[in-house]
């Protein structure tokens, strides 16, 4: 009996030495995986790049997985989902890339699915804390700068409320925006209001510069902008399409929202000007500004909103650019 009840006992200790070693072990969670559209995008553009219907055959083989680091969980909505960024710098092709750098994606979790928050060319996109709030900052090719290759960097945060991003000081403290600033969305005038759609549309050209080229399409440039006429809403900045003959360069309008599906022009600059966005303040303002010639000053003219017109003015000089 005791040598029956000895087996028993030692059978019992193995067996639950065995269920301890299949316990799971503690340690940190696993990475969230991207949602499938978000691998199935980034599957897609990869193995197009080799894509040709004329040698189907001619290319390396089909990539099945994104590589490490193309698409990653970030937090952004702080809403206890992963937001996610794509880089196709880690995409290991280089026909992505270019003197702009190469293209980035943020998509943004809310309530009812995921936001592309920003798709834009870029040398660099980081993400940090300033404060409470976290913000996007990217690093762009100094066409859209004055400052210099080095230098040329945008920054956001966002707005869950716009379902955006909403324009915010970069890490070198600039608040000074060229050209309404970089907007991290190619703005279409499918997404503007009706008024400004149909401008858009008068502003398409398409030029033939010297007989035998191929056409070469010219379309006008919108831009969202942080709100200059004190109503919370964001308004809108316009760049008309260059004339065919090149005989001027275009200035900019500007509408100003009257509620959230009415917008009106309040201001069209003359030829040649750039506009400067100020976002240091709340609305924000706008001032013009000739080109600048290399080496000499520039001299920029404020906007003034004009409260008994209900438009913007040109005030008085002061100077100024994207320091």
């Amino acid at each position: 009996m005791n040598r029956r009840l000895a087996i028993v006992t030692a059978l019992a200790l193995t067996l639950s030495a065995g269920l301890g070693a299949c316990a799971p072990a503690s340690g940190p969670k696993p990475a969230p995986s991207p949602p499938e559209g978000l691998t199935w995008m980034a599957l897609s553009e990869i193995n197009n790049v080799f894509g040709d219907p004329d040698d189907p055959t001619n290319r390396p083989p089909l990539i099945k997985a994104p590589p490490a680091g193309m698409i990653v969980a970030v937090d952004i909505s702080h809403d206890g989902k992963p937001d996610w960024l794509m880089d196709f710098d880690k995409a290991g092709v280089g026909a992505f890339c270019g003197t702009g750098g190469c293209p980035r994606r943020l998509f943004v979790s809310t309530p009812d699915g995921y936001v592309r928050a920003f798709d834009q060319q870029a040398l660099g996109l980081s993400i940090r804390k300033v404060g409470a709030e976290t913000r996007i900052e990217a690093w762009v090719h100094d066409i859209f700068c004055d400052s210099g290759p080095a230098e040329c960097r945008f920054a956001w945060a966002w707005d869950p409320a716009s379902r955006r991003l909403i324009e915010r000081p970069a890490s070198d403290g600039k608040t000074l925006l060229n050209g309404g600033g970089f907007s991290p969305l190619d703005e279409k005038p499918k997404d503007a209001v009706s008024v400004i759609y149909d401008w858009a549309n008068a502003e398409r050209r398409v030029c033939t510069p010297e007989p035998g080229d191929d056409f070469e399409p010219r379309e006008p440039v919108l831009t969202s902008i942080a709100d200059i006429n004190g109503d919370g809403l964001r308004d809108w900045l316009g760049v008309p399409s260059t004339p065919c003959d090149n005989a001027r360069t275009p200035g900019f309008l500007v509408w100003a929202s009257v509620d959230a599906e009415t917008f009106r022009q309040v201001y069209e600059s003359p030829p040649g000007v750039l506009p400067l966005l100020h976002i240091e303040t709340s609305p924000a303002s706008l001032s013009q500004r000739p080109a600048c010639e290399q080496g000499k000053p520039c001299v920029a003219k404020p906007l003034v909103w004009d409260t008994a017109r209900d438009r913007l003015t040109a005030g008085a000089r002061q100077s100024g650019g994207r320091p």
